[in-house]
C-alpha cells in the first residue's frame, strides 16, 4: 500500500522566504522545506495498482481547469491539545474548493474537516505550551505572497527518520 495525496507544490522562492522567516527560530523542528505543499486532497493508503486509473482521473479533473492564483492570509496557531499546529493559510478560493470536491468524489474519500487552504510550518508536540506557541506566532516574520497555481501534484507519504518524506509521483497540468 501506498499513502497518497494530492499537493499544490511551493515554488523554491516562496520555500526560501518561508525558511528564511522560521530560521529566526531554531529550536522548532519546522516542516522540511522539501516537504512544504498545500494538500488539497489527502486519499489515503492505496494499492499500487489503483495509481494509473487514479492518475487518468486526475488528469481528466486538471485538464478542466485554467490556472488561478492564490492569496497568503496570515500565519496561524490551529487544533487542540492533542494536534497542535502552526499553519501558513491561504484564502479562500472558490476555484481550489472546487478542485479539492471533484478530486474527492473520484477518491471516493471525504475529508475528516473541512477544507481550508494552508500549508504546515509546524507540528507541535502534545506537551508543548499553545499559548507560548501563538507568542511565538506573532514573530515569524513570513512576508505576503501569492501562489500561481497551474497544477497538483500526486504525491506519496512515506516515514522517515524524525518525520515523514514526501515524493512527487506524477504531475497533472491544468489544461487551459
Amino acid at each position: 500500500m501506498i499513502r497518497l495525496f494530492v499537493a499544490i507544490p511551493i515554488p523554491t522562492g516562496v520555500k526560501k522566504q518561508i525558511g528564511a522567516a522560521c530560521a529566526d527560530f531554531p529550536s522548532e523542528k519546522w516542516t522540511p522545506l522539501s516537504n512544504l505543499h498545500l494538500t488539497v486532497h489527502f486519499i489515503g493508503n492505496l494499492h499500487p495498482d489503483e495509481i494509473a486509473p487514479l492518475s487518468a482521473k486526475l488528469n481528466a479533473i486538471c485538464l478542466q481547469f485554467d490556472l488561478f492564483t492564490l492569496q497568503f492570509k496570515d500565519v496561524c496557531f490551529i487544533g487542540n491539545r492533542k494536534r497542535p499546529m502552526i499553519w501558513i493559510r491561504l484564502h479562500h478560493s472558490e476555484r481550489l474548493e472546487l478542485l479539492a470536491s471533484l478530486i474527492g468524489e473520484v477518491t471516493g474519500s471525504e475529508p475528516d474537516l473541512p477544507f481550508t487552504p494552508h500549508i504546515t510550518l509546524l507540528r507541535l508536540s502534545e506537551e508543548s505550551n499553545p499559548d507560548q506557541k501563538l507568542k511565538l506566532l506573532s514573530k515569524i516574520p513570513v512576508q505576503p505572497f501569492q501562489l500561481e497555481v497551474r497544477q497538483v501534484e500526486l504525491w506519496d507519504s512515506v516515514p522517515a527518520d524524525g518525520g515523514r518524506k514526501y515524493t512527487c509521483l506524477q504531475k497533472f497540468p491544468f489544461g487551459r
